[in-house]
């Protein structure tokens, strides 16, 4: 006959429940270390989904610039320079208000580069510059350029200063359109204006 006795019953009984104690304590930690891995995994997959370019969104706005330039006439605009009361038209530099934004900076470029104006390039810039202040978004860059297939030269007539460099960029799109006038009954173009997006 074996004699036990309670107290080494009672001890063994005391390990067991501190055993399974310890047990449930990193059960309890593993889930929690788990819980936390899962969540950073998934915000550091979500972050990056958010840092790619919308191509869509940027297709839309840039056809909307394309269609501001092309749709609205200078005699529609209330602008300092380029509307109907500007500077420009009052001082002469604009004699069509019929022309939409886009004829009227080729126009400045025909007269620049066939007629010597020497400072048509800066009336392009300022135009442009003071026409998108309020539309350019601060995600996206912008630049307006001319082919001029008779001459075979490109002049961008504005860029975006202290943007990023579309060399750089995660997104480009290029619209281009086909203009042409007359400037004091002289036929000018066809150029290529060629409008850039980027982001």
């Amino acid at each position: 006959m074996i004699i036990v006795n309670k107290t080494d019953r009672n001890d063994k009984n005391m390990f067991k429940t501190k055993n399974i104690q310890k047990r449930g304590y990193l059960f309890i930690l593993d889930s929690i270390i788990s819980l936390l891995v899962l969540t950073i995994g998934i915000s550091l997959i979500l972050s990056f989904r958010a840092a790619e370019p919308v191509t869509q969104q940027a297709e839309i706005y840039s056809s909307d610039i394309v269609q501001f330039l092309t749709k609205i006439k200078i005699k529609d605009l209330n602008n300092e320079y380029m509307g109907i009361n500007g500077e420009f038209v009052a001082n002469g530099n604009i004699t069509n208000t019929e022309n939409n934004l886009l004829d009227q900076l080729s126009e400045f470029y025909f007269r620049y580069s066939n007629q010597s104006c020497s400072f048509c390039l800066n009336l392009t810039n300022v135009s442009i510059n003071s026409l998108t202040k309020s539309l350019l978004l601060d995600q996206y860059n912008f630049e307006i350029a001319v082919d001029d297939p008779k001459l075979q030269k490109r002049t961008v007539l504005y860029i975006n200063k202290n943007k990023p460099k579309k060399e750089n960029a995660q997104l480009v799109l290029p619209i281009r359109r086909m203009t042409s006038g007359v400037y004091n009954n002289t036929l000018y173009g066809p150029y290529i204006m060629e409008v850039i997006l980027w982001q």
